[in-house]
């Protein structure tokens, strides 16, 4: 054993003593060469980005940095630990990691002050405000990234060079009640059959229980409906993936119908049976279906090309909590969820199925029934059978309703560390 690693295990076993139940349990740490792996970092520079939204306002908003004391002991002095906006890392970052940010408009940030003190016996920093005007400077929904770093600290203890720079993405986002959408199309009245969207054509089941699709017009709404399917009374479930399939659940069956251009159908071939009593199903990327079973989240992959389920990769994703939202969708690389209480939430989820930590993008969905994603936009289905249309982006957030500003919770808005 190395010497070092014996010397500093044998000290902390000695500083052990073994009380009672009673007895309040006292452990010290006499490590031998502690002050080696002492480092000053920030938590949020371990994150590749740190979402935050602001509403498009004149009002000043703010959201709080700290720095943290790492290592086997604490400070024996008051510290102070400065910070600094880099605004020239946002290049490298976007090269680094594929993406496009552009940077935080300059005017539109500011620290009130640079330092903080980082208390002797503490291991964390008094916070630091960071402070955004949104109006005049930021576009809605529009992401930008804001680099902060530490810059020096007052003592002698090093800064971790991989934690010494956290990068924060800030979304403006419309206050709530002002959230713009445009009408596309009416039903005249509730509509509860299926319903899903094929590039940016919807496809619907009658009260008839046929088939029909709507194209847009030149006014961007859509138009009269066209019928290409009739008598699927057993169906309850549609989605569309490419090239050129529509999948229904039919009798309680998966199957998969060949759709030309001219929506005529070429054949069909049954993918499942059994799916009759998942209580939501939703089509990820044309990737697979995840379904609701109770209050779980299970995943059915599909093999490469979509034409078959692989069983062995089917199973159970998250096992409890998924039974209570009224709806989801597939957006992207994210599964939306609305809650009972109208809270919009996107969970992250990889190719591989992988589901990320949520965070909350939305209030007042509820007003919804039914929202799909179409492109990049969503179209949102009411209670009197209205179809609405909402630019949109997952960055930002998207409060419907309300008239005074809701205050965001962590995850979801303008937040300390």
């Amino acid at each position: 054993m190395n010497k070092r690693i014996f010397v500093a295990l044998s000290s902390f076993l000695g500083a052990i003593s073994l009380p009672s139940c009673s007895d309040d349990v006292s452990v010290q740490l006499d490590i031998l060469g502690a002050d080696e792996y002492v480092q000053i970092y920030m938590p949020s520079a371990g994150r590749l980005e740190n979402i935050k939204t602001v509403y498009i306002q004149e009002d000043v908003q703010s959201f709080d940095v700290s720095a943290y004391y790492g290592g086997p002991k604490y400070p024996t002095q008051d510290l102070f630990i400065e910070f600094e906006f880099r605004p020239d890392l946002v290049d490298a970052f976007n090269e680094k990691n594929g993406t496009n940010y552009a940077a935080m408009p300059e005017g539109s940030y500011s620290m009130p002050a640079t330092a903080v003190k980082l208390a002797k016996g503490e291991l964390q920093s008094e916070p630091l405000a960071i402070e955004i005007v949104a109006a005049n400077y930021m576009e809605v929904a529009k992401p930008y990234l804001l680099p902060i770093r530490i810059k020096s600290t007052s003592g002698t203890e090093p800064v971790k060079e991989s934690l010494r720079t956290a990068y924060y993405l800030i979304t403006g986002s419309y206050l709530p009640g002002q959230v713009p959408r445009e009408k596309v199309y009416s039903f005249g009245a509730p509509f509860t059959k299926p319903i899903c969207v094929r590039n940016a054509d919807v496809i619907y089941m009658t009260e008839e229980n046929n088939l029909v699709y709507l194209t847009l017009g030149s006014d961007g709404a859509y138009g009269n409906p066209t019928a290409f399917g009739w008598g699927w009374g057993g169906c309850d479930w549609l989605a569309c993936m490419e090239p050129g399939r529509l999948l229904a659940r039919y009798n309680g069956n998966i199957n998969c119908y060949n759709l030309n251009d001219a929506y005529n159908i070429l054949g069909q071939s049954t993918l499942g049976q059994g799916w009759g009593f998942l209580k939501q199903l939703v089509l990820f990327k044309d990737l697979g279906i995840l379904a609701v079973s109770g209050d779980a989240l299970n995943k059915y992959p599909f093999v490469p090309g979509g034409a078959a389920f692989d069983f062995p990769l089917c199973g159970g994703l998250v096992n409890s909590g998924w039974g209570s939202y009224n709806y989801l969708l597939n957006y992207g690389s994210n599964i939306l969820a609305v809650d009972a209480n109208g809270d919009m939430w996107a969970f992250p989820l990889s190719d591989t199925f992988v589901l990320g930590a949520p965070h909350k993008i939305g209030t007042g969905w509820d007003i919804y029934t039914t929202v799909l994603a179409c492109g990049e936009q969503l179209l949102a289905l009411d209670t009197n059978g209205d179809l609405w249309r909402y630019e949109f982006n997952p960055t930002a957030f998207w409060p419907l309703t309300g008239d005074e500003p809701v205050t965001p919770e962590e995850g979801d808005g303008i937040l300390a560390e």
